[in-house]
């Protein structure tokens, strides 16, 4: 497995630093209005980048080099407030590619001194500030397995899958894809229509109950938010692999060359069995050098490729599993010596907060291990994740 010594006999110690209770009021406060500013910089953050991605519109700018999906992203987005900073950092002035580009020297998130430990016990803090006391203790529990029975699904607005109550879900969805199609926002969706028409005898993998019961499950049975995840995965699956896989399955013979090359090295696995709760583990060795290029490549198609890998694996786990559809993902991140310019930067960005956010799936719980003296890297992966997957993380600091 990648990471592994290849000197059996010689272990890794690590040492995780030791946090201090909050002993006083007056230490409370200053952690909330940490937590208060760091909101209201969420805020600033994601205005920059709406601002942002209408000038790239206006100019037609591209930098990943593929058609992606951000302005239909961001146009529905807007209805949770507990995502609405999901993508604030990763187009701000500060570190967009574009803003850079005299620039050759790598990006070192370690020496930067805008972040700190404290940023990013403020970043989490803020979340968990949105939340009651009793939300907090249901999530904690969530995040370590421990209470996923009947009562989490109720109190999750998880239904009963009885024949009545899927035939209104089904009835439903389709109801709000009609309205996103009326709209111009479901073209993948609509082209999967037509091609079911042309091609009777491929199948109507669009329209299969298991294949529409991901995202309604993913979304806790919101028709309309169900409906926007399944035609933004849509088109952006249309638009990395093409009109095949509006008809089945992504395959791993979808893969080209420097893709199979970068699923052999083990960068990315899905951990055999599960954790206590019944929950599978997914987990990620980031690394500079997991995707090689060819010559004469640019980093638009590192990004794509990234993105490629990660649908298709997330998709075969989920595909068939009802247990890992409800209850969620365990993911696990080893974040370890990555050096990002900031192209590199930006397109990790966009395939970490797209995947999370386009996927029919839930995470349960997302651990982070860093560096201890690389908080500039926490910071970055925590304003690029949404809300609603924040409250969910862990950050493991370590030698």
């Amino acid at each position: 497995m990648k990471g592994t010594s290849n000197d059996t006999n010689t272990k890794t110690n690590l040492t995780f630093p030791q946090f201090e209770p909050v002993s006083s009021a007056s230490d409370f406060s200053a952690i909330s209005s940490d937590a208060d500013t760091c909101a209201s910089d969420d805020n600033e953050f994601y205005n920059i980048q709406k601002q942002e991605q209408q000038n790239n519109n206006n100019n037609n700018n591209n930098t990943l080099g593929w058609r992606d999906p951000i302005g239909e992203y961001d146009e529905w987005k807007e209805e949770d407030t507990d995502d609405a900073d999901a993508l604030s950092f990763a187009n701000s002035s500060t570190y967009n590619s574009n803003s850079n580009s005299n620039s050759n020297n790598n990006y070192s998130s370690k020496n930067d001194v805008k972040f700190s430990n404290k940023d990013c016990d403020a970043l989490l803090a803020s979340e968990l500030y949105k939340m009651s006391f009793q939300e907090r203790e249901v999530m904690n529990e969530e995040i370590h397995g421990i209470g996923l029975d009947r009562g989490w699904f109720i109190q999750h607005k998880e239904i009963e899958e009885t024949p009545a109550r899927l035939a209104s879900a089904f009835e439903g969805l389709a109801e709000e894809l009609k309205k996103l199609s009326l709209t111009g926002t479901a073209e993948a969706f609509d082209r999967g229509q037509k091609l079911v028409r042309l091609h009777p005898e491929r199948g109507a993998y669009l329209n299969e109950k298991d294949f529409r019961l991901m995202f309604l499950r993913a979304d806790a049975w919101d028709y309309a938010k169900a409906a926007k995840r399944m035609c933004l995965y849509l088109n952006t699956i249309r638009n990395l692999f093409g009109d095949q896989v509006l008809q089945r399955p992504i395959q791993l013979k979808d893969m080209n060359a420097r893709e199979m090359e970068t699923i052999e090295k083990g960068y990315s696995q899905m951990v055999q069995g599960r954790d206590r709760a019944g929950r599978r583990v997914y987990i990620h060795f980031a690394s500079d050098t997991d995707v090689v290029l060819a010559e004469g490549d640019d980093e638009s198609e590192r990004a794509k490729s990234r993105i490629r890998i990660a649908l298709y694996m997330m998709m075969s786990l989920l595909e068939g599993d009802v247990q890992t559809q409800r209850l969620g993902v365990v993911m696990i991140f080893f974040m370890y010596d990555i050096k990002m310019d900031a192209t590199d930067f930006y397109t990790r960005s966009v395939t970490q907060s797209r995947g999370a956010n386009i996927l029919p799936m839930r995470v349960g719980a997302a651990h982070f291990c860093f560096p201890a003296d690389n908080y500039g890297m926490m910071s970055i992966i925590l304003r690029t994740l949404s809300g609603t997957i924040r409250r969910r993380v862990r950050v493991h600091p370590c030698e």
